[in-house]
């Protein structure tokens, strides 16, 4: 009989810190969802930055992107360089206790530094030089930073009106731009004030700086639109978008406009989101909905684009162009053109699902469920290499969504609909219904726990308010029904963990519940700690971690005695966590816990500290479910999510301790444990059959890396049989220090030495 238990491997260094492996981002294949701004320094060197705190840089001319430089849970809205070597990056205030505003290179992007110059409440910025910047803040101002002390001097306010005895600026700056005349022109927008009625003229107005921002007057006001973008060809000729879709022309440096584009159908759930002028009389503008408008011939006619992404909902989009042909639309996706904005196509053609479960058979192959919801998904996807590429096998649109799935093996495996269960014998390609209850409605997901004994759960019938199971002891052929609980209208559980034939687990919003004759009965052993979709994990019938669900999302709970006793860890700051793995124990024989939920949150907890620590996650997606494959001595680990995002980590697993069955012929000193060891340590040795003598002198002394005495820890006869003693360092005469430590085992003519590690 063998006993494994897993431990993941410490990097020792530098006073025993310690560290895991990164995670990799291995899906879709390129970060082109979320960008918010791009610029080109010549033809193929290229950077851009996304709301998820990535820069990208491509040297391709924008065919290939990746990442050099993340800053976890940062927004980077706007990148500019003043020159081929300096270049800046706005990084407005994203959460509490961010402390990076400003981005920055002075070596044209190989490198990247991040610091805070009070950019947190910028709105946009404007570069002017290496050490002149003006920005929009979100009060209605415009400042400017001429000086290394971080000292803002204001140059322009808005009016502001009382709203409910707070006083609130008419608007906000929207966006800067330079002329080659030198003169900087600033759109602002009294929106906050139309809105409130307030004010009904004059809505949309600009204004003019002749010395670099520091004073500023109105260039024109005449307009009872909400204008939100501009953008000039020459010192005279321009054009501006708004509310409606409606695009302004100047000929005249800004002083007056004229309509120039509008709509038959004036919607004002859409609206021009930016511009790109590439000469007078060549412009393009993309709308909140991804529609492409363009004239070539200064306005006199105009063509839209149907190629790149016509939404029914609006979103962010921005557009940009490196020269007269090659440009790149990007907010959702990233689309670009080699023809000047007459044809386009995604950067990126992979498909990006909305994963809400994934699972793997090995280290290559894996499987998962997603569509267009966050729950459950239309589609059932395979990986072949490990995740780096995925493919749609089978579509369950329009019958309805996919809920669950569970593969047994590469081949045989099991999908749950909103209504039916579904079984494949041949990887995923075809599928064929199975008949489980003619009532049944609705069923969450499905689990095998062996070749015949298998439990689709959280399962309701047609006119039945409680919460079903269903059960099958020969495969699937058959399957009988289980009420669980004389309560109606139970919550949700995504996840049914089983960790021994008597102990299966489920956690919702009522509470942590606990079968002991596999799925019959149930009993809530603890109704306080409350949990939300599969963000739950028991290791063994003692040790289970819960994200507890309550108003602050910030904490986890744990317990080692079947859930008698619950302690708490918090998060390192508030977010709704999705799934939830215990890894195994560390090598201080800690457990190990991985979560992962909304907006990239990734986090590592271990059960003897107070906090965990935020991983490294490349997004701000939501994630939905993590998969895990032991091999050998490794942990692989994969979490998914929305827009396909896939993750990938490893960690390195060893056997910490072995019980054997012990025939006790050979003499045998075991490795302590554990190792490294605070406060104390447990040797193990056996003493075997000897046809010379019934006892045996054994002498255990423990020895510093000097090879000074430091206790003896046995000195007498011993019989046949296996033998275990503690090692206290706190125990000793003299106080000992943190270190190596070696101890020996003379017994007979046998003697074994052995290293071990204290930390104080």
């Amino acid at each position: 009989m063998k006993v494994k238990i897993d431990i993941i491997i410490y990097i020792f260094c530098l006073g025993i810190s310690s560290t895991f492996a990164q995670w990799e981002l291995r899906y879709p294949p390129q970060p082109t969802v979320g960008i918010n701004d791009i610029y080109f320094l010549n033809q193929s060197n290229g950077f851009a930055v996304n709301s998820s705190g990535s820069i990208l840089k491509t040297v391709d001319g924008g065919n290939h992107w990746s990442i050099v430089k993340h800053l976890q849970r940062d927004n980077l809205t706007e990148i500019k360089f003043v020159d081929n070597q300096n270049g800046f990056i706005l990084s407005p205030h994203s959460f509490i206790g961010d402390s990076k505003d400003f981005v920055f290179t002075t070596d044209g992007g190989n490198e990247w530094q991040t610091s805070y110059i009070g950019l947190s409440d910028a709105l946009t910025f404007l570069p002017l030089s290496n050490s002149e910047i003006i920005k929009s803040g979100d009060q209605g101002t415009i400042a400017k930073l001429d000086n290394f002390y971080g000292l803002w001097s204001e140059k322009y306010r808005m009016s502001v009106f009382i709203d409910w005895d707070i006083y609130a600026p008419f608007g906000d700056i929207k966006q800067f731009e330079k002329l080659n005349s030198g003169r900087i022109l600033a759109l602002g927008s009294s929106w906050r004030a139309f809105q409130y009625n307030v004010i009904s003229d004059s809505v949309a107005f600009l204004l003019f700086s002749d010395d670099d921002g520091s004073s500023w007057d109105t260039l024109w006001c005449d307009l009872p639109k909400i204008l939100t973008t501009f953008s000039f060809a020459n010192n005279k000729i321009g054009w501006i978008g708004g509310i409606g879709n409606e695009i302004y022309k100047t000929t005249d440096g800004g002083i007056s406009w004229h309509l120039n584009y509008s709509e038959l159908l004036d919607d004002q759930s859409t609206s021009i989101s930016k511009i790109s002028v590439l000469d007078s009389l060549k412009m393009l503008a993309v709308t909140t909905k991804g529609k492409i408008i363009s004239t070539s011939n200064g306005g006199s006619s105009w063509e839209l684009s149907a190629d790149a992404a016509d939404a029914y909902y609006e979103s962010f989009y921005n557009i940009y162009f490196v020269n007269d042909q090659k440009g790149f639309v990007f907010g959702p996706d990233l689309w670009t053109t080699t023809t000047g904005g007459s044809s386009w196509s995604k950067v990126d053609t992979s498909i990006k699902p909305t994963f809400s479960k994934i699972q793997f058979i090995n280290t290559k192959l894996g499987f998962g469920i997603g569509g267009g919801q966050l729950y459950g998904g239309s589609s059932f996807y395979k990986t072949s290499n490990g995740g780096f590429n995925w493919e749609r096998l089978y579509d369950g649109n329009p019958d309805g969504s996919f809920q669950g799935f569970f593969m047994s093996d590469s081949l045989k495996g099991w999908l749950t609909k909103y209504d039916s269960l579904l079984k494949t014998t041949d990887g995923g390609s075809h599928w064929s219904s199975v008949y489980v209850d003619t009532l049944l409605e609705f069923m969450r997901g499905v689990e095998f726990f062996n070749d015949q004994l298998g439990v689709l759960f959280e399962a309701r019938q047609r006119f039945n308010d409680y919460t079903l199971n269903y059960l099958t002891t020969d495969g699937g052929n058959t399957w009988q029904k289980y009420q669980m609980s004389d309560q109606k209208f139970l919550t949700s559980f995504l996840k049914i963990k089983r960790t021994d034939p008597s102990h299966i687990w489920v956690v919702n919003q009522q509470g942590v519940w606990l079968s002991r004759d596999t799925v019959k009965t149930w009993e809530n052993v603890n109704p306080d700690i409350w949990g939300w979709a599969a963000a739950f994990d028991f290791s063994d019938s003692l040790n289970g971690w819960v994200a507890h669900l309550d108003g602050q999302q910030n904490k986890i709970k744990f317990t080692s005695d079947g859930g008698i006793t619950w302690h708490t860890i918090m998060k390192p700051y508030m977010v709704q966590s999705q799934d939830l793995v215990i890894d195994g124990r560390d090598y201080f024989g800690r457990l190990q816990v991985t979560v992962a939920g909304l907006y990239g949150s990734l986090f590592r907890f271990s059960e003897d500290t107070d906090y965990g620590y935020e991983q490294t996650s490349y997004t701000n997606n939501w994630f939905n479910s993590i998969a895990v494959y032991r091999e050998g001595n490794f942990l692989h680990k994969w979490v998914a999510g929305t827009g396909g995002t896939v993750l990938y980590n490893r960690d390195y697993l060893t056997d910490v301790e072995e019980d054997k069955t012990v025939t006790l012929t050979d003499y045998h000193l075991a490795q302590n444990y554990p190792n490294p060891f605070n406060p104390s340590t447990t040797i193990k040795y056996s003493i075997p059959n000897t046809s010379t003598a019934s006892v045996v002198a054994v002498k255990l002394i423990i020895y510093d890396l000097l090879g000074n005495e430091i206790n003896t820890l046995v000195n007498e006869d011993q019989p046949t049989g296996s033998y275990e003693v503690e090692f206290d360092p706190l125990s000793e005469s003299r106080q000992l220090t943190s270190g190596v430590y070696f101890y020996r085992l003379r017994a007979g003519k046998f003697t074994e030495t052995k290293k071990m590690l204290f930390l104080k």
